[in-house]
């Protein structure tokens, strides 16, 4: 049987590992192949060990049919073939390609973790086979990377859109918020705690800032909770410095969960379908936002015009009703004052014209030679002209 391995050609072959592990599980043993010098057959590089420092290179008995192991270049890729004589009908092989420009080196050999790694079971009776393509510690890497990615990345930003945009929904907006947060918070938490024992099963060396991102965010998180067991009366004065607090530390956290989880994907070389499919949530993430501000934006302003509106109808109104006032407050006072005064002016010539019968009265009286009227008499005819 003929296996073949593709490679770039600019990688150095002797990091490319092919590996033959018996039924048993007793051994794992590899080749070894150098672009600087001719294969030698027999040359194997990796065995199975339980740590990368038992790994020792030229210890392995494949047993590989002399003159059939060949090495092509054809268009910028080498091709490697070769043939191995197995024992056993069903045997494992493993294809895998170590870390870019790292060579193991005297005197432990260790290696690092593979880039990309195939397992294949061949049956040589049959000639069937299956690939399963993945590491040992994919399943981990995967759920890690997901629960982040849902925790952090996803339900904590619907949460805050909640929060900003369905306050007229009062309170079912509040219940929704704290339900999602708090369901995001704890997926993140399961991210976090997969990411260290991530790390500590492959001895990563390369995720320092990656991890340190995700332990501050962790922090963040803590503190948004903390914050709503002490947050104040909405009537306090404290509300708006909690407020400003509570809504920024959320925002910070949510730009550096969106930047861990892109920088995560790079690390772990997960391709375009992991980039393309977070950066489309993202996308629409963002665009539901914009769309809710540049709605809540247009009602403020609506709402502002009504408003300003509403008020200048207000001072039309009170206008015309102090200017209609006034003018009827003047006919009323013009109109009794001119029937008062009438009337007064009424009186005042009757009663000038009796006094002047009266004084005529008298002094024909006087002239005719009568006494003159007393006062009480003439007081007394007075009233009697006036009623």
């Amino acid at each position: 049987m003929e296996l073949h391995l593709i490679g770039s050609r600019l990688q150095r072959l002797h990091r490319d590992r092919i590996l033959h592990q018996r039924s048993d599980d007793r051994s794992q043993r590899g080749r070894r192949v150098d672009t600087n010098r001719r294969p030698r057959s027999g040359e194997t590089v990796l065995a199975r060990r339980k740590s990368p420092g038992e790994v020792k290179p030229d210890q392995g008995d494949l047993n590989i049919v002399n003159g059939s192991l060949k090495i092509e270049s054809v268009s910028s890729r080498l091709y490697m073939s070769f043939q191995l004589t197995a024992e056993l009908p069903r045997q494992i092989l493993l294809y895998a390609m170590g870390p870019a420009g790292f060579i193991p080196a005297s005197p432990g050999f260790s290696l690092r973790e593979h880039r990309d790694m195939t397992t294949t079971t061949i049956n040589y009776n049959t000639g069937s086979q299956s690939v399963v393509k993945g590491s040992p510690h994919s399943k981990l890497r995967k759920t890690h990377g997901l629960m982040n990615m849902f925790g952090w990345g996803i339900l904590i930003i619907i949460g805050a859109l909640v929060a900003r945009h369905m306050k007229q929904l009062e309170p079912t907006w509040f219940y929704a918020h704290i339900a999602l947060q708090t369901t995001g918070f704890l997926l993140g938490l399961i991210g976090i705690i997969c990411g260290l024992v991530l790390e500590n099963r492959t001895d990563a060396n390369n995720v320092s800032k990656h991890k340190g991102l995700g332990i501050t965010i962790f922090v963040m998180g803590i503190l948004q909770v903390l914050a709503l067991l002490a947050r104040p009366d909405k009537d306090s004065k404290y509300r708006k410095y909690w407020n400003w607090y509570h809504h920024n530390v959320g925002r910070v956290m949510m730009i550096l969960a969106i930047s861990n989880i892109f920088y995560g994907i790079h690390l772990a070389d997960a391709g375009s379908s992991w980039n393309g499919g977070y950066g489309f949530v993202v996308a629409v993430l963002a665009s539901a936002a914009i769309g809710l501000e540049v709605i809540k934006f247009t009602r403020h302003i609506s709402l502002e015009d009504r408003r300003r509106k509403r008020r200048r109808m207000l001072r039309t109104r009170l206008l015309w009703f102090t200017l209609g006032f006034s003018v009827t407050g003047a006919s009323v006072a013009h109109l009794v004052w001119r029937d008062l005064y009438a009337e007064r002016f009424a009186i005042s010539s009757d009663m000038k014209e009796k006094f002047g019968a009266l004084e005529s009265r008298v002094a024909g009286l006087e002239s005719a030679g009568h006494e003159s009227p007393s006062p009480a008499q003439v007081i007394s005819f007075s009233s009697h002209l006036y009623w």
